[in-house]
């Protein structure tokens, strides 16, 4: 039976039973993207009765909503209220909620993808399996492969952690992405996940590799991994098997096969990004959007380099066309995200239907001498029953109203280009059903736009040319009535020009 002997109390021993060696292995290592899905989990509680007196502008779903119930929940616990009087409810009226309260969570779920090539600037992940390693620290170098390139064979390359800090050599724990709040985290138990960018801080050498994948072979470049393991302090006898490629060198006597992915049909290969999948800068929207503020432009900028690819406007055509609508539709300085409904009593008469066949409302809600505009009473009738909206009472004609970098109106829209969005960026935390008016802030007004340029296929249309049929035709789709063809071509000009179309390369 083997006996132990203590490092710290060599006096003391211990005569066991047989145990068996506990050798931590590196098992794998490879480059990955991620997927990320959420899904909407309802839990109830119980909870003391209360009876809620409506105020002005409450309908049920609002009075829903602010007390984590349901409308269906309501109808049932209040006696009085049916489902034919449910839009009828009244300032004063009292209203018996349910007891049950429900809580809606949004639960997210990661999944990673082995992958064998990436783009030179681009969000990519390391993922390193491990085997009894859990809490331990692992570090990765990106290494230059085997022919010179953006550095010398088997040079470790810059890279960008998560942090947006910069170093040759990334660092994180086994187990780390199993402290997070996805669903399936415990599957990451024995994992050290790494999110990086193969980036450079430096302006003139980030130029000088984009320069070597232009002239490399095949516009490309091989790369591979070193994986360096840390044993816990003070247990420096510790052997750790590594079941990499080739051999790096030797611990304690033994070869350390640390490096991966450095063989036949497994290089990860790095590829340039071209003009078309270049992010945008602010100088170039400036060009476009001339009045806009700083802050304006790069909040766009933001926005739309984090999520073009996504939706796939990555070419120099297809922005070109994009932006084109986008500077008529939000103006030179980027400010205009929501309908105005600011209407005079005679202008209500002339533009919406219910104002003409109710013509006491449009004195009541339209602008006068005597008193503003109430815009969202306005935006309630005018829109009322129409492009899936609800009656008056549901509120959907205010809501759903025009908003976005492209007036999206009414909830049928709204619903489609949030399916939209939740299919080609699950994770943007932008959900303009649930909460109408993310689609007034930046990133919601930008993905509105873009989810309904995918929908609507303008993608397809734009990739038709550069005459001034093909912006009319896209024009057509986006507002078909409108008297702004002209000016749209004109900011199509301007667009070309800034992306500069006539040298792309991918025409």
């Amino acid at each position: 039976m083997p006996n132990i002997i203590f490092k710290t109390f060599p006096g003391l021993s211990l005569l066991t039973q047989s145990l068996s060696i506990v050798r931590p292995r590196i098992k794998k290592a490879y480059f990955a993207t991620a997927k990320i899905e959420e899904k909407e989990v309802t839990s109830t509680t119980e909870t003391e009765a209360e009876i809620y007196t409506v105020v002005s502008g409450d309908t049920l779903s609002k009075i829903a909503s602010k007390k984590g119930t349901t409308v269906a929940a309501i109808v049932e616990s209040d006696a009085t209220i049916t489902n034919a009087n449910k839009h009828l409810i009244s300032v004063g009226q009292q209203i018996t909620l349910p007891t049950q309260v429900s809580t809606t969570e949004t639960k997210k779920k990661i999944t990673f993808t082995k992958s064998k090539g990436g783009k030179l600037g681009e969000t990519l992940y390391v993922i390193v399996e491990t085997e009894d390693f859990r809490g331990y620290s692992v570090s990765i170098n990106v290494e230059q492969g085997k022919d010179k390139c953006l550095e010398e064979p088997y040079k470790a390359l810059m890279l960008k952690n998560d942090q947006g800090n910069y170093s040759t050599l990334v660092t994180t724990t086994v187990g780390g992405m199993s402290q997070t709040e996805f669903t399936n985290k415990d599957d990451f138990q024995d994992m050290a996940i790494f999110k990086i960018a193969i980036d450079h801080s430096d302006t003139t050498k980030k130029k000088a590799w984009q320069d070597a994948l232009e002239e490399a072979t095949d516009k490309k470049t091989q790369l591979c991994l070193l994986i360096d393991a840390h044993s816990p302090e003070g247990q420096t006898e510790m052997h750790i098997n590594y079941d990499g490629n080739s051999e790096a060198g030797q611990i304690n006597g033994e070869n350390v096969t640390n490096r991966w992915l450095d063989a036949k049909d497994q290089w990860f290969e790095l590829k340039k990004k071209d003009c078309c999948t270049n992010d945008i800068t602010s100088s170039e929207l400036k060009e476009i959007f001339t009045n806009a503020s700083d802050q304006r432009i790069n909040e766009l900028r933001d926005n739309f380099n984090d999520a073009f690819e996504k939706f796939s406007i990555d070419t120099c055509q297809r922005k070109s066309h994009f932006f084109a609508q986008i500077r008529e539709e939000v103006g030179n300085n980027i400010n205009t995200f929501s309908e105005n409904l600011n209407y005079t009593v005679q202008s209500l008469k002339d533009t919406f239907s219910y104002f003409r066949n109710n013509p006491d409302e449009a004195e009541l809600y339209g602008r006068s001498d005597d008193h503003p505009a109430d815009q969202e009473a306005i935006g309630n009738r005018a829109y009322a029953n129409r492009l899936g909206n609800g009656n008056i009472e549901s509120g959907d004609g205010w809501n759903y109203r025009g908003k976005g970098y492209i007036q999206l109106t009414g909830r049928s829209n709204y619903e489609s280009v949030n399916d939209e969005i939740l299919e080609k960026y699950q994770n943007s935390n932008i959900d303009i059903i649930e909460s109408p008016d993310d689609i007034l802030s930046s990133k919601g007004a930008l993905l509105s736009a873009m989810g309904y340029w995918t929908l609507n296929g303008l993608n397809n249309l734009a990739d038709n040319g550069s005459e001034d049929s093909h912006v009319n035709a896209i024009t057509a789709v986006i507002n078909l009535y409108t008297e702004s063809y002209s000016e749209r071509r004109e900011h199509f000009e301007t667009a070309s020009n800034t992306f500069k179309l006539d040298e792309c390369k991918n025409l």
